[in-house]
Parts: C-alpha cells; sequence; structure tokens
C-alpha cells in the first residue's frame, strides 16, 4: 500500500515521547496515516498541564512541517480544563497557526454527542475530582445535562493511558 497517498492526520499527544495511540489505528486502519507530537505532561491535572498547554501551537506548526493535513490535539482533559473558551480559541489559534482544519477530543466528545442526540450522559473517567468538576462546566456549557460524574482519581500519564474500556464499565455502573 502507498502510504504516501493517504490522508495525514497530525496528532498532539499528552505524553513526552509523541507516539501516535494504538486506538488510532484501531479506529482507522490503513485508510490514514498518523503523525504525533508529544507534550510532555508531568500529570493528568491542572499543575500537570500548566507548564506545557503554551507548546500545543509549537506542536501542532511541527505537525503541519512534517506533512499534516489536519491536526487533533488529544487528551481530552488538556483541552477542557480551563473551560470552554479557552478551548475554543485554542482550536481557533491552531488553525490560524497553522492554516490546517483543527480539533481537539473536548470538540469531538461534544459533536459525537450532538450526532447521536444525546442529551444527558452519566460520566465515568479516570480524572480526578477537580478535573471531573471541569468536565462538567465544560459539557453543560454545551448544553448536556450531567446525571452522574465519578472518576478513578489517577494523575499518572501511563496509569490513566492504561485504564481499560472495562474498568470504565464498571466504574459507570457505580455512577
Amino acid at each position: 500500500m502507498n502510504t504516501s497517498a493517504l490522508p495525514v492526520i497530525g496528532l498532539i499527544v499528552p505524553p513526552a515521547a509523541g507516539e501516535v495511540p494504538p486506538d488510532a489505528a484501531r479506529l482507522y486502519g490503513r485508510r490514514v496515516r498518523f503523525l504525533a507530537r508529544g507534550l510532555g505532561i508531568g500529570a493528568v491535572s491542572p499543575p500537570g498541564f500548566n507548564p506545557v498547554i503554551d507548546t500545543v501551537l509549537d506542536r501542532a506548526r511541527e505537525l503541519r512541517e512534517a506533512g499534516a493535513q489536519a491536526i487533533s490535539l488529544t487528551g481530552t482533559s488538556i483541552s477542557f480544563y480551563r473551560g470552554a473558551a479557552f478551548t475554543a480559541d485554542l482550536r481557533a489559534a491552531m488553525q490560524e497557526a497553522t492554516g490546517l482544519p483543527c480539533t481537539t477530543m473536548s470538540h469531538a466528545i461534544v459533536a459525537a454527542l450532538r450526532a447521536l442526540s444525546i442529551h444527558r450522559v452519566a460520566v465515568a473517567t479516570s480524572y480526578i475530582d477537580e478535573l471531573n468538576d471541569r468536565l462538567v462546566d465544560y459539557l453543560t456549557h454545551a448544553s448536556f445535562e450531567v446525571t452522574a460524574i465519578r472518576g478513578l482519581s489517577l494523575t499518572g500519564v501511563k496509569e490513566t493511558r492504561a485504564v481499560t474500556p472495562q474498568t470504565l464499565l464498571d466504574l459507570s455502573e457505580s455512577v
């Protein structure tokens, strides 16, 4: 297969190593080529995000220079933790800095919920309470009703990435 003919999506990912998440290939197979650049967050928390959030535009430019045709900031919590206005401004700044279509995981979640005509949600996360509170604010601002939320209180990047869908399903049973 000629991978040079495939669309190229750039991913800005939380870990410093900048590896393409395994979910990308699971979701898209060989229909898309992915590039990734890492932020190097210290923890999945506001203090872990604050030192690197201002480098998102630099990573986006790097991805554009490497051939990305669209860019997504992965790591949902890093895109919503400062609120809905910040999330919208960040996406706009990414687009302006690169000239490419850009999105965040927070935008993707809202778009998916709307596409499915979902208005009320119960949420299970790997997050600490502070991030869960900010997620409720973000979703409420987007006109969703959050009926319940529960998190695993994880802050480690590796630990958060290791959470399985089954773990969240089990947690959701207690929500």
